[in-house]
């Protein structure tokens, strides 16, 4: 079962240092992987939708209204890292702070959440998620900026575009079976804003 500590020893390994057995040990290692473990982590599953992150929730409406602009204001999820979709609307909307400004009278919200259980976490998202922080610890602990480099660049060119391509595919709505190119899929696609937001 994946853990927060095998992540991290994934990514040790990668820059040829000590394993960890808790981030609480107090190393030089562990402490370090404590500090970058959960922003990396968020940062990572806010960034594409990966199908182990989503939620949906019927949003509260506020007694409160915006003072220009909206007619309603809703309460958003506290484990929300990045809305995903309005459904069923066809209204603009804006977020600001932890509130949803929409015309809409009601909201069903489909986004991405703030996951804390490796065990959800996809094979390929794990290996992305330990490239992610072997950069970082390349510099802060290897103290080598080529290493770090060389980390991202594997992260942006192999890891990323390996792991979106395979959770694309699952789950698309066609032949799961069939290897589709990466470049048919809509994650793929940059600089179109629409309720899924920008990519």
């Amino acid at each position: 079962m994946p853990s927060v500590v095998g992540i991290c020893n994934l990514a040790l390994n990668r820059i040829g240092d000590d394993y960890i057995t808790d981030l609480t040990e107090g190393t030089k290692q562990a402490t370090t992987c404590n500090v970058i473990y959960e922003p990396i982590r968020d940062g990572l599953i806010a960034a594409h939708g990966w199908n182990f992150a989503f939620k949906r929730a019927v949003l509260a409406r506020l007694a409160t209204t915006p003072a220009f602009g909206y007619d309603f204001e809703y309460q958003l999820p506290s484990d929300l890292l990045r809305i995903w979709e309005v459904a069923d609307s066809k209204s603009d909307f804006e977020r600001e702070g932890r509130k949803l400004l929409i015309n809409d009278t009601s909201v069903n919200l489909r986004y991405i959440f703030r996951v804390t259980d490796p065990g959800a976490f996809s094979p390929s998202f794990i290996e992305s998620l330990s490239l992610a922080i072997a950069a970082q610890l390349a510099e802060r602990l290897a103290k080598s900026r080529a290493l770090k480099v060389d980390l991202l660049t594997e992260l942006e060119q192999v890891s990323l575009p390996r792991a979106h391509k395979v959770n694309a595919i699952e789950d698309h709505p066609r032949n799961p079976n069939k290897d589709y190119p990466v470049s048919e899929f809509s994650w793929q696609k940059t600089g179109k804003v629409t309720q899924r937001g920008t990519w």
